[in-house]
This record gives structure tokens, C-alpha cells and sequence, in this order.
């Protein structure tokens, strides 16, 4: 097996700095999508003085770009273009912003976020020209393709991509219905393809969470039918529990994923006139202990993609709304404070000390825990993902095609 230290010399033909433990880079930084890096950054500002970010370095790639990675201090991002069914990953040097691959996938209409992991891989899902669903295992080192996994899928987007799991990678799909995938990691062997939530109509934008070696789901209301967020047997995809949650029908698209900390699953339900609600699970009992709402949701990142999902440090637990993003305590859903911040969405980062958010208009802004006030500012707006050795910030921008690196 080789590590990642191995990897790291192999793709950049130098010993650099590589990740002190198993990454298993996904959207939210790992399986179990907390958003959370428990990591410090010890930003030194004051109240009329921010810190000024530094640029490492800044790469231009193609537009349509997808949520960036971070796997053995490459950089993973994918492109695809719905009008030519173009479709790419992009492998760079995280530190440096050198083009290690670029490599043709298969044509695509959509292309999720790569993940990372068993051994030198990294896997891609896409949704094809033909309505197919594509999942393909890429050699990091050679760059070569090495198999194509295919399911089934109606005009979906998936833009957490999949999600890596102890023996197989899990992604979500379906025609009809919401369907669970697992594929074997080395051959690209469907295990299973389940039924999850069959009566929800076809439902894309979401994506499993694993946590603990446990497989979850979520999904937003068919017509007709509650949203549910459940568990599902990992060998076989057998659904073991779930519970119903009531909301409104609002369109065939999730645009969360649930984020699983200390045995609590924070879940999202959209409702009509743009609010939203977060409810807290937990996974013993499968009670609801609380619910907490944002009178409005929050609005779309310039270059970045719609996404109602919340962060959690374990301690407390983050949710985007229109004026801000609402600091809770994830035992009993109390508001701590509100970081103010204009026209941000999407999932936070969340440090030790810090939380990391885009907006419109605003740039990229990280936040001191214990103040509230604003300690770095950036320009770029996009998708973000946080290197936790190296503390370099990336911004993404998918209309752009432009990636940018900050030190932090």
C-alpha cells in the first residue's frame, strides 16, 4: 500500500509536506461532512485593522469548475461544460498551483467533486449525455483511468459528489426514485443499488454521509411525501430506521447533506417562501431534540453552487441565513451569536477559532469564534476548501475558472 507521504514524493518528485493523517477529502472536509478542521490559525487582527491575506499562488483553468479537494497535498477539482458534455479533472500541486494531470473523463453534462483515498485513487461521479451515472477511479500517479462504474440517473446534478466509506465508495442516483449506490473501490463492481427513499420521486443534489463506518441519507419531500433523513445497512443498503420530516414540497433538489458530529445528525428541510429549518438527531434514539429555523434562506455564492448545509464543531452548530450565519448550541439548538455577514452561503468552514464564509458581493470573509468580528478578508468569492497543514485557504470559482490560494 502506499501512503500518502509515498504519493506525495511520486507525483512532485520531492519529499514535501504531506498530511500527518488519513484524509478522506470530500465535501466538508471528511465522510462525515462537519465542515469542521480542528486546526488552529491564530489570526492576529483588531477591531480597525484586518490582517492582510497573502496569495501563494492563483491558476486559470476552464469554466464550470466543480468544489475543490485537497488528498495528499494535491488539489482535485473537476470541470464540466453542458454544452459540449466536456468533462476533466484537474490534479495540482496544492502548495505550488502546478498542473500535475489534466485528464479527459467521460462526456458529461454534469461532473461532481473528486474524492480521495484507498491507497493512490481518486474517484469522480458524473452524470452522462445519455442520462447515465458514471462513477471513474483515476491513478493519481499515472493519471490513467482505471475503471468506469455506471448506474442510473434522470437530469440530475450532484454536486457533493461521492463519498468514500471503510470498503466502498457510496453515490447517489436514481430514475424514479432515490437510489444507493456502492461500488467496489479497486474493480468498480456495483455492490448494491437500493431504494432509499422510494417515495420521494427522483431527487438529486445530495449525497450520503458516513460516519463512524455508518451510512445516513437525507432527502427533501416528493410530492405528496415527507423529507426523511435515515440509516442504511453499508453491505447491503438495507434501510435499518429513518425519520420523517415534515416540510413542503419545493422541487425535485435537496441542496444539503446531512453533517454527523459526536453521534448528532444535523439535517435541513427547505420549506415555501425561501425559509428553512435545521433539526438535530439523534442517532441513538432517532428523536429530533430540536429544531431551529432561519426566517430566510440564504442566497447563491458568485461561482459557487446552491447548498443549505450546516457546519458543527461538535460544541455548536452553524447554519447560513440571509443576515448571517446563526451560531447554535447543538445540545438544545440555543442561539450563541450571529456573525453578520451580507449575501453569505453555503456550508462554513469551521476551525478552532475561526469560521471561513463566501458571499456575494462581499468577497471571502473568516470570522474570530470569540468575537464575532471579521479577522481576514478576501476578494475572491467561490467554493472554498481549507489545507489544514500547509493553512492555505482555496477559493474556487466555477464561472471564472479561476482558482486562487491564500496563506492564512
Amino acid at each position: 500500500m502506499i501512503s500518502l507521504v509515498t504519493l506525495s514524493i511520486l507525483l512532485f518528485e520531492q519529499s514535501i509536506i504531506a498530511s500527518r493523517s488519513i484524509q478522506w477529502p470530500a465535501f466538508g472536509g471528511s465522510t462525515a461532512h462537519t465542515g469542521f478542521i480542528p486546526i488552529n490559525l491564530t489570526i492576529e487582527s483588531t477591531t480597525d485593522q484586518l490582517t492582510n491575506p497573502k496569495l501563494v499562488w492563483m491558476n486559470n483553468l476552464t469554466k464550470g469548475l466543480s468544489y475543490s479537494t485537497i488528498f495528499a497535498d494535491t488539489l482535485l477539482v473537476t470541470s464540466s461544460n453542458r454544452s459540449t458534455d466536456d468533462s476533466r479533472l484537474f490534479v495540482l500541486n496544492a502548495l505550488t498551483g502546478k498542473l500535475i494531470h489534466r485528464i479527459d473523463l467521460q462526456a458529461a453534462s454534469y461532473t461532481g467533486p473528486p474524492v480521495g483515498g484507498f491507497e493512490y485513487m481518486t474517484y469522480v461521479q458524473s452524470v452522462g449525455t445519455l442520462e447515465g451515472l458514471y462513477l471513474q477511479a483515476i491513478n493519481l500517479i499515472t493519471g490513467d483511468i482505471k475503471w468506469t462504474a455506471k448506474g442510473g440517473a434522470q437530469w440530475p446534478t450532484y454536486p457533493y459528489g461521492a463519498t468514500p466509506g471503510l470498503k466502498y465508495i457510496y453515490m447517489a442516483g436514481g430514475i424514479f426514485n432515490g437510489e444507493l449506490y456502492a461500488v467496489d473501490p479497486y474493480n468498480g463492481t456495483i455492490i448494491f443499488d437500493t431504494c432509499v427513499f422510494c417515495s420521494s420521486f427522483s431527487c438529486d443534489w445530495w449525497t450520503p454521509t458516513v460516519h463512524n463506518n455508518r451510512l445516513f441519507y437525507n432527502s427533501q419531500p416528493g410530492e405528496g411525501s415527507n423529507g426523511s433523513f435515515g440509516e442504511a445497512n453499508p453491505d447491503n443498503g438495507t434501510v435499518l430506521w429513518s425519520v420523517s420530516l415534515s416540510s413542503e414540497w419545493d422541487g425535485y433538489s435537496t441542496y444539503w447533506v446531512p453533517a454527523i458530529i459526536n453521534d448528532i445528525a444535523l439535517v435541513s428541510t427547505r420549506r415555501t417562501f425561501n425559509s428553512i429549518e435545521f433539526h438535530a438527531i439523534n442517532l441513538s434514539s432517532h428523536n429530533i431534540l430540536w429544531t431551529y429555523s432561519c426566517p430566510r434562506t440564504s442566497v447563491i455564492v458568485n461561482g459557487s453552487f446552491q447548498d443549505f448545509s450546516s457546519s458543527t464543531d461538535g460544541i455548536s452548530a452553524y447554519f447560513t441565513c440571509a443576515n448571517g450565519i446563526h451560531q447554535v448550541l447543538t445540545t438544545n439548538g440555543r442561539l450563541v451569536q450571529i456573525y453578520f455577514c451580507q449575501n453569505c452561503a453555503g456550508q462554513p468552514i469551521v476551525t478552532n477559532d475561526s469560521l471561513i464564509s463566501s458571499s456575494n458581493g462581499n468577497g471571502t470573509m473568516i470570522f474570530n469564534k470569540k468575537s464575532g468580528a471579521i479577522s481576514m478578508r478576501f476578494e475572491e468569492s467561490g467554493s472554498l476548501a481549507l489545507h489544514p497543514d500547509a493553512k492555505i485557504l482555496y477559493i474556487t470559482n466555477a464561472i471564472n475558472g479561476i482558482v486562487v490560494a491564500y496563506v492564512i
